[in-house]
């Protein structure tokens, strides 16, 4: 179990330099060194309780697990800063994380006033078991605390992602697809944990699951920093800040009293500007692109879309794609594009989303529909 361990802190080293000191570096990248330490500190403990070496060095338990409360804390404020929401109702979380802190220094410096017998045999069971007590007590709820922490986070995800429905950047789908698979998975495995520690011996979990745990966790993030690479770059950071997905309350309410005017054709200016620029065909485009080219607030081309031409502005976009690919479809002797170069040609990332808009908006598949 000391080899085990060992690998997962030298693997959990490795990603934290790179998350930390690569260049271009955002925030949220630092934030998830940082993650990604805390479990190596415990495993670090581990490893001195597995060699007996926590006898010299008893307090380090406690310790390490007053760090391990932070954990998800970071994790919740990690996905924040990816989609660009200020902490509000959280705060009640970090309270109860808080008074779990307290919990374990109460326990640390009761462990404290004990003489040495007493606690060399509070290490032996935490070591051999029957698990102290109070340590599964305190076991159980960080994990159940961490529940809701990820319960949370998946709720802000999928707020996210309904928000920039309107936004049609790779950037931000990659996002939402990594973020997505992230909560998946760290809500997965501490609900596992939980169940485990309600069911099997404690020692098994701490010293056998949870290192098999984090070794997961790092090769999504090993596969991410590749198959996601536009998340770990302070550009797409920055061009969340600057993200049209939420609108500024203040210019709302401009518009709310009537003190900004727009022309009322402004819909059908919209639709002759998409159709004569073929601005759909740019697989970066997004709400915020198109109202720069108009000189239009943002908010205010949502509106009009919106209300004006009863659509989305992803719907918009992704239709006009299609209409664009049922003509490129019905020459492709001439053109010499295959369907997938023909959904790459109108602005679509993949042939995954060419397929599934193709079908939506005509009832057909790209590969049959020049059949009769």
């Amino acid at each position: 179990m000391i080899i085990l361990h060992s690998l997962v802190i030298f693997n959990i080293l490795i990603i934290s330099a790179l998350l930390f000191h690569r260049k271009n570096n955002p925030l949220p990248n630092k934030i998830l060194a940082f993650i990604f330490l805390i479990p190596g500190l415990n495993f670090a403990n581990n490893i001195l309780i597995l060699s007996g070496s926590i006898y010299r060095f008893p307090y380090s338990y406690f310790i390490v697990q007053g760090t391990a409360i932070l954990f998800a804390p970071l994790v919740y404020y990690y996905i924040l800063l990816l989609i660009g929401k200020k902490i509000t109702r959280q705060k009640l979380l970090f309270l109860l994380s808080g008074l779990l802190l307290c919990f374990i220094i109460y326990m640390s410096v009761d462990f404290g006033l004990q003489d040495k017998t007493i606690q060399q045999k509070y290490i032996s069971s935490v070591l051999e078991g029957p698990y102290p007590l109070e340590m599964e007590i305190y076991s159980l709820l960080f994990f159940l605390l961490q529940l809701v922490y990820f319960t949370f986070g998946a709720i802000d995800i999928y707020q996210y992602k309904r928000k920039a429905k309107d936004v049609v950047s790779s950037i931000e789908a990659t996002k939402y697809s990594y973020l997505k698979y992230f909560i998946i998975l760290f809500w997965s495995l501490t609900f596992v944990t939980t169940l485990l520690y309600t069911s099997i011996d404690t020692v098994l979990v701490e010293y056998i699951f949870l290192p098999l745990v984090i070794l997961v966790v790092f090769i999504f993030i090993l596969y991410s920093a590749f198959h996601y690479n536009a998340i770990f770059t302070s550009e797409s950071f920055n061009i969340q800040l600057d993200k049209e997905i939420n609108i500024p309350i203040q210019s709302l309410k401009k518009v709310l009293e009537g003190k900004q005017h727009f022309p009322e054709d402004l819909p059908n200016k919209i639709m002759q500007y998409i159709n004569q620029k073929k601005i759909f065909k740019d697989p970066e485009i997004t709400l915020h692109k198109l109202a720069s080219e108009l000189k239009v607030p943002a908010y205010q081309i949502s509106k009009e879309i919106n209300q004006g031409l009863k659509t989305t502005f992803y719907d918009l976009i992704n239709e006009n794609r299609v209409e664009e690919a049922k003509i490129l479809l019905s020459k492709i002797p001439k053109n010499n594009l295959s369907i997938e170069g023909i959904a790459y040609e109108v602005g679509f990332n993949s042939r995954t989303a060419f397929y599934r808009s193709f079908k939506k908006y005509t009832g057909k598949n790209p590969s049959n529909f020049n059949e009769e």
